[in-house]
């Protein structure tokens, strides 16, 4: 091998060495977020509930949701696991609509749908991480069918 061929090579490995762990991080930590009509096909597919965040680029919460709860890891992980996730920015015509459908008058509003895309109930507002797990734990579980989720929640 060149010197020139040498060089070449090491400087490829480097590019690829730097690059690809960069990469990864991009694609692992997030939530797996499905355009709407697709989300409401695929949790019938995969027999999943869905989880629909209603937002607008003006809501300070919403922020806060989108820069704390929604980066956080185990929230992340749980709901890439048990739910189908879209999310709907409530600025055009037909994202209005969908939100009027679902009743949606303040922001955030978080939505959980049963694995048929019947509404199955709504969180108004930002919630702490700690409540936001239990919820999403007592909804993929389906113990609001048996119990209250105080009595769920003393139970984790």
């Amino acid at each position: 091998m060149t010197k020139t061929n040498t060089i070449l090579a090491a400087a490829v490995l480097l590019v690829c060495a730097v690059a690809l762990p960069a990469r990864a991080a991009d694609l692992t930590g997030a939530i797996d977020w499905t355009e709407y009509e697709s989300a409401l096909s695929k949790a019938k597919e995969q027999d999943k509930k869905s989880f629909v965040y209603f937002y607008t680029d003006w809501c300070s919460y919403c922020e806060k949701v989108e820069n704390v709860l929604f980066k956080d890891a185990d929230v992340v992980e749980y709901l890439n696991e048990n739910f189908v996730s879209t999310s709907v920015n409530v600025k055009g015509s037909e994202n209005k609509r969908i939100a009027k459908d679902y009743g949606v008058s303040g922001f955030p509003t978080f939505w959980f749908l049963e694995e048929d895309n019947s509404k199955l109930n709504y969180l108004p507002g930002y919630i702490e991480k700690g409540k936001f797990l239990q919820i999403l734990k007592y909804i993929s579980t389906d113990s609001y069918e048996t119990m209250e989720f105080a009595e769920f929640a003393e139970s984790l």
